[in-house]
């Protein structure tokens, strides 16, 4: 139940786990059958036209049959504690733990090691951007613009590095302990973007548009912004829970967590916010949630006559925070939020609005 990574290929969804090898589910997740992989530790996935790849402690094997069945090649490894794969122009990349980055140019029937001016070995994430390759180490980021025949520092030199993403042309690094930061030019500089993360140490990140979540030590986040600000969004889990790895597909978002498995939620409930109209309001408006009473979900309607940050926070009847549904800057129009509310219990809840000379609170029941 300590799942390392996911991927997904329409209904076609592998789950890498750590000390059970692969499993696949072709059903969005309601069964799940093994893979046949007999390395037990699997930490990465990459689809390649019609190949699949996974990076495991007994080296890199490949799947010609969309996960079913795979075959180890392993040929000029050095290191078979492969962490991360990437895919740059035509060559597949591994990158290992303490022995580097390897490359193959023939879909990993050879390896070649890659690590000139690489001055830290292990590797915890790789990411390409065009024909440059970005490698996370547990000693900041590199960057390698000739397929690792020379790396420099792409900066953040003290951080421990779990994932980069790169998504709407900015890089975002996941760190262990220091929170998310974003480089909006490339890696030549970097800014911690953590206001709303409560837990600091990032496991995983992955995009959905303008939105960026994280997995973090005790759940998910996202924000709306760039990393701006962050929600959290953890409705569902039945206890605080670490989640390590992220993939989207048919409207779901799968969080692999560490010892509870994998957990699925609709990708709507995460992102949250709505665009009704762009038509500008002339006054700020809190509509009353619909429908009300609700059970499990309802569904929160405003205005907003004038750019500034909005803020929409529940609470329960003693004035306890229940949740934070919009904590961002938001552009004049109309927008729609969602409660879930499964996880609480029946009864009285408000919700507040506050922004820019503006505030008001609204009453609904949650009735189950």
């Amino acid at each position: 139940e300590y799942i390392n990574t996911l991927y997904s290929n329409g209904n076609n969804i592998l789950a890498g786990t750590y000390g059970g090898g692969i499993f696949r589910t072709l059903d969005i997740g309601t069964t799940w059958t093994s893979g046949n992989l007999t390395s037990p530790y699997v930490n990465s996935f990459l689809q390649s036209g019609s190949y699949y790849f996974a990076a495991t402690s007994s080296g890199v094997y490949r799947s010609i049959n969309d996960g079913a069945s795979w075959t180890p090649l392993n040929a000029g490894l050095t290191n078979l504690n492969t962490v991360t794969l990437a895919l740059s122009g035509t060559n597949l990349f591994t990158g290992t733990l303490n022995a580097g980055v390897f490359m193959s140019t023939n879909n990993s029937e050879s390896w070649a090691p890659v690590n000139n001016n690489l001055s830290n070995l292990n590797i915890r994430s790789l990411v390409s951007n065009g024909t440059d390759l970005y490698a996370g180490t547990t000693l900041g980021v590199f960057v390698t613009t000739d397929s690792g025949l020379s790396w420099s520092s792409a900066g953040l030199t003290t951080q421990y590095i779990n994932t980069i993403i790169i998504s709407g042309g900015s890089m975002f690094a996941g760190t262990e302990g220091q929170g998310v930061f974003v480089s909006t030019n490339n890696g030549t500089n970097w800014t911690a973007i953590n206001t709303g993360l409560t837990s600091l140490n990032i496991l995983a990140l992955i995009s959905d548009g303008n939105n960026l979540i994280a997995g973090t030590q005790t759940g998910v986040f996202i924000s709306r912004n760039n990393g701006v600000n962050w929600i959290a969004k953890n409705e569902g889990f039945t206890r605080p829970t670490a989640v390590h790895a992220f993939t989207i597909t048919n409207n779901f978002i799968y969080a692999g967590t560490i010892s509870q498995s994998v957990w699925r939620r609709d990708l709507s409930e995460i992102t949250g916010i709505k665009t009704i109209s762009g038509y500008i309001p002339t006054t700020y408006t809190l509509e009353q949630n619909y429908p009300n009473p609700f059970n499990p979900v309802t569904k929160i309607r405003y205005d907003i006559p004038k750019s500034g940050m909005v803020k929409i926070i529940v609470y329960d009847l003693i004035g306890r925070e229940v949740t934070t549904l919009v904590n961002e800057t938001q552009s004049p129009g109309t927008y729609e939020t969602t409660f879930e509310a499964s996880q609480y219990p029946s009864g009285v809840y408000f919700y507040n609005i506050t922004t820019d000379g503006f505030t008001e609170t609204k009453k609904m029941i949650l009735m189950k």
